[in-house]
């Protein structure tokens, strides 16, 4: 680990400045999803595109009949990404478990405060947990990554807040998320 993180010293630090950058970065990321082509077409799979409210949410189903559903929350600093950029990890649950996968398309940092993100996860999680049809009945597991890691703890802690609705959810994967934006004492002491 320690030579790892010499390594790390040495590499360029990825540092968002400005508007532009996420942007440009944005940009990128769905010019090579769409060079890439559909990736679920080579496992006989679709995705749904669709709205929950004002939110897009992108949908996919296994072939038989779902066993569950993953209400996926994409990382990318809250600045950059998309509900399409996990369908590598998506595809490979949708085949392994057999479930659906419910992928939030949520507000980017660039033009929405964190609030409007969170409300975005949040009102995803209402309708899958509560008006959904499809998967009522379903167990649910919640999973996020980076700052989607963040996003769905957020999610869960404001899920509280209905018990009925928290008591859907079986189970969480949050994995190298930011769990508390004071930073640990290792991260506050490491200085620029």
């Amino acid at each position: 680990m320690q030579r790892f993180n010499q390594k790390l010293a040495w590499m360029p630090r990825f540092r968002i400045r400005n508007r532009v950058t996420p942007r440009v970065i944005q940009a990128l990321l769905r010019s090579s999803q769409m060079v890439a082509g559909n990736k679920l077409l080579k496992h006989g799979l679709h995705a749904e595109s669709r709205r929950v409210g004002s939110v897009p949410v992108r949908i996919i189903r296994p072939k038989g009949k779902a066993k569950g559903v993953v209400l996926d929350i994409h990382g990318g600093g809250w600045v950059i990404g998309n509900a399409q950029m996990n369908d590598d990890l998506n595809v490979a649950m949708v085949n392994a478990c057999e479930v659906a996968v419910v992928s939030v398309d949520y507000r980017l940092a660039v033009n929405t405060p964190v609030e409007g993100i969170l409300e975005d996860c949040l009102a995803t999680a209402r309708w899958l947990l509560g008006d959904c049809e499809e998967f009522a009945g379903l167990p649910v597991i919640v999973v996020g990554e980076s700052a989607g890691g963040h996003l769905a703890a957020a999610t869960l802690l404001a899920l509280k807040q209905s018990p009925e609705l928290l008591a859907r959810v079986s189970g969480a994967v949050l994995y190298y998320g930011v769990y508390d934006l004071t930073g640990t004492p290792s991260v506050r002491t490491a200085g620029r």
